[in-house]
């Protein structure tokens, strides 16, 4: 499936490009608009009490989009591999490749927040015909050791209709730390995140991190719970 979306005020940062999370959520809905077109949005999920989640994602980007560009987002499923839906996502400008990125999905019941196996829910995909590749992209986290920590409590704004903190606002906080100075001088080439549980409402997110000469690595924690690890390898411009 193919989905454009053209790069518009809200969807930049100060640096002119458009924002790794705004770019994260247009994937996100191309994802959601192919569920729906496969048969397994929202009458099929979401009306049963069922709900996607993202596990894994994993990415490499040539340039992010600029400002009044359209983006052209395409996607499509792998086969269903035990609890999880792998998915293959690419971005382009007029034909030139600027991301390509593998995602892990996963349909959980709203209740008890649980996995389901996709004979329990009745969602079984097969890989897109085209597809040439499976997984291509290393999605194993790489950890660096932390020095620093900052935390910050999820609120409503951070929420989706999952009722939990939405994965593109993991991004956003990792930005934060980083600051405009810092990012301008650099472009985001890699980016790997594990989502291991929820964040909800109120609760206080406390980030390990560490901010190397190009490279971030984020850990965030409720308590004893780790709620996501993220890595984030940039170029020097």
């Amino acid at each position: 499936m193919k989905k454009e979306f053209r790069v518009i005020n809200w969807f930049q940062d100060v640096t002119g490009h458009m924002k790794f999370s705004a770019l994260l959520r247009a994937m996100q809905d191309a994802a959601g608009d192919d569920s729906e077109r496969l048969g397994f949005g929202k009458d099929k999920v979401f009306d049963r009490g069922y709900r996607w989640v993202i596990s894994r994602i994993a990415g490499k980007i040539k340039r992010m989009p600029d400002h009044d560009e359209t983006i052209e987002v395409t996607t499509f499923p792998e086969k269903n591999k035990l609890f999880f839906y792998p998915r293959f996502t690419s971005v382009s400008v007029g034909g030139e490749l600027l991301l390509e990125c593998d995602t892990i999905w996963a349909i959980i019941d709203h209740k008890t927040r649980k996995p389901l196996l996709p004979k329990e829910c009745g969602v079984i995909l097969e890989p897109h015909p085209e597809c040439e590749k499976t997984m291509t992209i290393e999605t194993k986290m790489i950890s660096m050791p932390t020095t620093k920590s900052h935390e910050r409590q999820v609120m409503f704004t951070d929420l989706d209709s999952n009722n939990h903190m939405n994965n593109t606002v993991y991004v956003d906080w990792a930005y934060d730390l980083l600051g405009s100075a810092w990012l301008k001088e650099r472009q985001l080439e890699e980016f790997r995140i594990a989502f291991h549980t929820e964040a909800l409402e109120n609760d206080v997110i406390k980030m390990d991190y560490e901010v190397a000469e190009n490279e971030v690595y984020v850990l965030g924690s409720v308590g004893e719970n780790k709620i996501y690890e993220l890595y984030l390898k940039f170029a020097k411009l």
